[in-house]
């Protein structure tokens, strides 16, 4: 595919039919697979294959890369740190199952692509090659250092001074403009999504840089190639899933927002947050409680400097298409850079020596230490707001916390459709499924009862005694079941359910005035004697006769049933 090619994608890789469409302009002609094959297909792809990215064992040959250690693992992929064959070269090597569902590879290749097109991002790492086969696909990347996560954790008090997480802050703040410029949202910033450049590479060793393409999504698309900065934006969705990380997502993703601009700015605020400490959230999982906690500038900014506070509260403002003020934040960024005793030169916490004096004759001065900010201030797009939008002003209201739709039951919407209402209704909504599941268990101990007693063949004398009690139990059961139905109404309303509608005074009433019943309110005390008898019966071992169903005789016990 040529890199001058603007591709759209989805949330979870390329738009579908984008083959089918590749396939019909080249003039190939494609085979039309029956039902019988599409069925065999389908299948194969629901059965568990073995993952044969996490199985290699290094070292390794694939193809013309010698793959020697492990980088990093992820959930479906691994990188290797491997070398070409043909110049020697040093490189990232992310290898997936190319047998997945959906391919994360080839769609952070994309992504990658149109980052780098038509000028490259210094704060990306550029890719270099995508080969898939039957049963892996790779990609290979710039080769990185370390992880600043990991960074963070070996720093003293596992935390960044101000000059060292200001100045990382700035780099990301660059980079996610550059990629929203080029019509990319990341929907996962995080530290462990951020790399220090590696430390043989001159241009790049104390870049930071911007990781983990996988979730990244079009938010705008270009109609005219001859020129970039035309871009429109995508239309806004109204049902999405939850998109990124729990602990440092945008809280408008546990609403069940449709991501944008303003939302990569959310996970660099929470990211400086951790790196100066910790988030006050960690280990909650209930999205309700983490977008009430992270809406609140009191919880969210407690150990932050006082001029993060309109940062967020610009960030509460915004709406989804409406573009963020980068300036702002980069003035907020770098007023805690120089107060700090700072400048771009100085080391940062994890790095042991200050730059030497030929280190810095070499060094290249970057767009984010401009003191002026031109980079930040300028709109190269000019999509500010609902005017080039296809939904309407009213659909941007921001969502009242208290009748949230949460994304989690989004993902599961057909089951929990009275679950997403008032916390009144929620409890009657617990209510009704705990009294479901006791009846459907109740239910089910009968069918087992009863099969049991219909199976089992008694052949001695105290078999034949216990088989003819247990028939006389479940038989005296029935009738105490129909005679309750009679008097409290107590038929299945719904399926699944049982509903006793009236009180036994209200029914008696009832029963009184009409003739064609003729049921007096006393009646269930009869069932109450009945039941006396029952018990009985039961200490005694002797049969009980009731008038509408015959006992049991033992001559029915030597057949195949009773």
């Amino acid at each position: 595919m040529d890199s001058t090619e603007l591709l759209q994608f989805d949330e979870d890789g390329p738009m579908p039919g984008q083959i089918a469409k590749e396939n019909q302009m080249s003039g190939k002609k494609v085979k039309q697979c029956s039902e019988k094959e599409n069925k065999y297909e389908e299948m194969v792809r629901k059965m568990k294959v073995p993952d044969l990215a996490l199985m290699i064992s290094v070292p390794y040959k694939l193809d013309e890369w010698f793959l020697a250690s492990v980088l990093g693992k992820g959930k479906y992929s691994k990188i290797y740190r491997g070398r070409s064959h043909p110049n020697g070269l040093w490189h990232a090597v992310k290898v997936e199952n190319s047998q997945r569902k959906a391919s994360y590879a080839s769609h952070e290749v994309s992504i990658l692509r149109t980052i780098m097109y038509p000028k490259e991002v210094p704060h990306i790492p550029k890719p270099l090659a995508y080969v898939k086969t039957p049963s892996i696909s790779y990609f290979a990347m710039t080769l990185l250092g370390r992880n600043i996560s990991d960074l963070k954790l070996e720093s003293p008090e596992q935390r960044f001074p101000s000059g060292t997480m200001s100045r990382i802050g700035l780099q990301v703040l660059h980079a996610l403009k550059s990629i929203h410029e080029k019509g990319i949202i990341h929907r996962n910033i995080k530290p462990s999504k951020l790399m220090m450049g590696h430390e043989e590479d001159v241009k790049r060793w104390r870049l930071v840089h911007v990781i983990g393409f996988g979730f990244a999504r079009q938010w705008a698309y270009n109609q005219d190639k001859s020129d970039p900065t035309k871009m429109h934006p995508r239309p806004l969705r109204k049902k999405v899933r939850f998109r990124g990380s729990l602990k440092f997502s945008s809280p408008n993703a546990h609403l069940g927002c449709d991501l944008s601009r303003r939302d990569d700015l959310w996970s660099l605020l929470f990211t400086l947050i951790d790196l100066n400490g910790s988030l006050p959230w960690a280990g909650e999982r209930d999205h309700s409680i983490l977008a009430k906690k992270k809406l609140n500038p009191e919880i969210v900014l407690a150990d932050m400097p006082q001029s993060f506070d309109k940062v967020m509260k610009h960030l509460i403002e915004l709406k989804p298409w409406e573009r963020p003020d980068y300036y702002m934040f980069f003035n907020v960024l770098r007023t805690l850079m120089f107060e700090s005793g700072q400048i771009p030169e100085c080391k940062y916490i994890f790095e042991s020596e200050d730059l030497t004096y030929e280190e810095l004759r070499i060094r290249k001065k970057e767009e984010w230490e401009e003191i002026t900010g031109t980079f930040f201030e300028k709109d190269f797009i000019e999509i500010n707001g609902p005017e080039k939008c296809l939904r309407k002003k009213k659909e941007w209201k921001t969502p009242n916390l208290d009748e949230f739709v949460s994304a989690r039951d989004l993902v599961i919407d057909e089951e929990m459709k009275e679950y997403r209402k008032l916390p009144a209704e929620r409890e009657d909504y617990e209510k009704k499924k705990k009294r479901d599941v006791k009846y459907m268990a109740k239910i089910e101990r009968e069918k087992d009862r009863t099969k049991l007693l219909y199976e089992f063949k008694p052949t001695n004398g105290e078999e034949k005694y216990e088989h003819r009690r247990a028939a006389n139990q479940l038989r005296a059961d029935h009738d105490l079941k129909r005679e309750k139905e009679k008097i409290f109404g107590g038929k299945k309303k719904k399926e699944g359910e049982y509903m006793a509608c009236e009180s036994l005074r209200e029914r008696g009433e009832k029963h009184k005035n009409e003739k064609e019943e003729n049921i007096p309110i006393g009646e269930h005390l009869d069932i109450k004697k009945r039941s006396l008898a029952y018990r009985e019966m039961l200490n005694t071992g002797e049969e009980m006769k009731f008038e509408g169903s015959p006992p049991i005789d033992d001559a029915s016990l030597d057949q195949d049933g009773p």
